[in-house]
């Protein structure tokens, strides 16, 4: 016996010959329906919908009703209007009743239920970019703190979300956070949790100089590999926004580069680029120095190598290189040379780069490099040729 097919399952599979206002209708439909299923299978429609009509009008029709729903619905259909929100937030700036559409989510805030509340800060959390400096929301997300933890958790995500947002959010934030941190009450996977709040407290000098404080006082304290790495990671977000502590930085990330932990080592190399990209200028005396030491001990010298090219981006650091450090970037080219192709073809970027840099200041390239490159040119150009073997 056939079964009976799904009306609105028919009707949506052919919304390529209809219009938009027919497909808003039929999932309007959907929205509507008593099936809970029927309901969560028309809110996984919208963010295609966006996608292919990404009219202000039928954004802003859409969201009020599955803000709607999400008001009088369950916690299975919240949970996919966050999903909705989160896929489609490049659409959130066309909805043009943000009051309503915040109204009627918020209300839920006031709910019985932790669940039912913890959806509604992480769908506020989620659309933090149309209501950045909304203070009632604010306020619920800092009161949630002293929740539960489920609802704990989603207010640490919204916290996120406005930290990047709202000036006045990140530096309210700035003590609560940081003694919820420094409290012996709080687990420590709670700790991890809030730790990247703070990378967005850069908007005072006065509060970002109080968070590194923090961070860097953590870091003895919380040895384990998490906390290590999310506070390496938020300081290095810091110091890349605000380019005032590269210095302190690098010199702090140089030291946690030993670490045997590979994890560690991954995050710690990732943030020296990062840094290298904005503020290789800044970087202080001897730490390029370091930094090519500890190329052939840690364990990935191709991302160090990497740290390196970046570096030589700058003028700046070009001229110390070559004046400062020649020898052992030779030494360190050599060594990788007996490595994999990659890596020496990285090496000898390094000091194409360099050479380059010369030519560009009208200055003498030192001989050593250009010899060195010279004797090396039929494994750069096989390595070249390789790379772009790959890429194809």
């Amino acid at each position: 016996m056939a079964m009976r097919a799904n009306i609105f399952n028919e009707n949506f599979l052919n919304e390529a010959d209809q219009d938009a206002n027919t497909v808003l209708i039929e999932l309007d439909k959907g929205l509507r329906s008593a099936k809970i299923g029927e309901q969560c299978e028309a809110i996984i429609r919208f963010p295609k919908l966006f996608e292919k009509y990404p009219f202000p009008i039928l954004i802003n029709s859409s969201f009020l009703k599955l803000a709607e729903l999400f008001r009088i619905g369950s916690n299975l259909s919240r949970l996919w209007i966050l999903r909705v929100c989160q896929q489609s937030e490049k659409h959130l700036e066309k909805i043009v009743n943000v009051e309503e559409f915040v109204k009627r989510i918020f209300m839920v805030i006031h709910s019985n239920d932790p669940v039912a509340r913890a959806l509604t800060l992480r769908t506020i959390g989620a659309v933090a970019c149309v209501i950045p400096e909304k203070e009632q929301v604010h306020h619920a997300i800092r009161n949630a703190l002293d929740s539960s933890r489920i609802e704990i958790e989603a207010a640490i995500f919204a916290s996120v979300n406005f930290a990047a947002q709202s000036k006045s959010f990140a530096i309210g934030m700035c003590s609560k956070v940081a003694s919820m941190i420094e409290s012996l009450q709080t687990p420590v996977n709670m700790k991890i949790l809030l730790i990247p709040v703070l990378r967005y407290m850069y908007h005072d000098a006065n509060t970002a100089a109080l968070v590194r404080s923090l961070c860097c006082n953590l870091l003895p304290n919380y040895p384990s590999e998490q906390f290590v790495i999310a506070i390496i990671r938020s300081l290095s977000h810091l110091s890349y926004v605000t380019c005032v502590d590269i210095p302190d930085q690098v010199d702090l990330l140089l030291e946690y580069v030993k670490d045997p932990r590979k994890r560690i080592q991954f995050a710690v190399l990732c943030s020296l680029n990062k840094v290298a990209e904005k503020g290789a200028h800044l970087w202080p005396k001897g730490s390029i120095n370091k930094l090519l030491k500890m190329t052939m001990q840690c364990s990935y010298p191709s991302m160090a190598l990497d740290i390196m090219v970046t570096l030589t981006a700058c003028p700046t650091t070009c001229h110390t290189m070559i004046n400062d450090e020649r020898n052992q970037i030779l030494d360190v080219c050599e060594a990788c040379l007996l490595l994999d192709h990659n890596i020496g073809g990285k090496a000898l970027t390094i000091l194409t780069r360099l050479v380059s840099y010369c030519h560009t200041e009208d200055i003498s390239a030192p001989t050593c490099f250009t010899d060195y490159l010279n004797m090396n040119l039929e494994y750069l150009i096989y390595t070249a040729f390789l790379t772009k073997k790959t890429f194809k």
